[in-house]
């Protein structure tokens, strides 16, 4: 699937109390703070210098934001269709905000919500 040059890594760590060693290191190898995201307890971290870019997420095991990633990969891989759909829209979005991540994301919000709806009833 088409996909900007930037690769979305989570890292899972067993609880809260792990976040300040994780950031240390994270810190200490050039990554770039970008703050708890999301209001779910994800700390966000941008790779200064490193292509692809990597932007690192910190979470807590049993984090609802990384459960709803991995049903979104999940059902795209189940379902052929519905990644197609969300290439279509990647493509389109991609055009039309070339130079604004931000409203790239926000366009794509509804689709992505609907499709983790889907994949954590279980639906097709």
């Amino acid at each position: 699937m088409i996909a900007k040059p930037l690769i979305d890594i989570d890292i899972v760590l067993p609880g809260l109390e792990h976040i300040a060693d994780a950031t240390a290191v994270l810190l200490a190898e050039g990554y770039a703070p970008r703050g708890n995201r999301y209001d779910d307890e994800v700390w966000a971290f941008l790779s200064t210098g490193s292509t692809p870019a990597e932007r690192v997420y910190l979470c807590p095991a049993g984090n609802g934001t990384h459960r709803n990633r991995l049903a979104f990969r999940d059902y795209l891989i189940a379902h052929p269709e519905s990644a197609s759909e969300y290439a279509a829209l990647k493509r389109r979005l991609a055009a039309a905000f070339r130079t604004d991540g931000d409203r790239y994301t926000a366009q794509k919000r509804d689709f992505v919500d609907a499709i983790v709806a889907r994949a954590l009833k279980g639906n097709a």
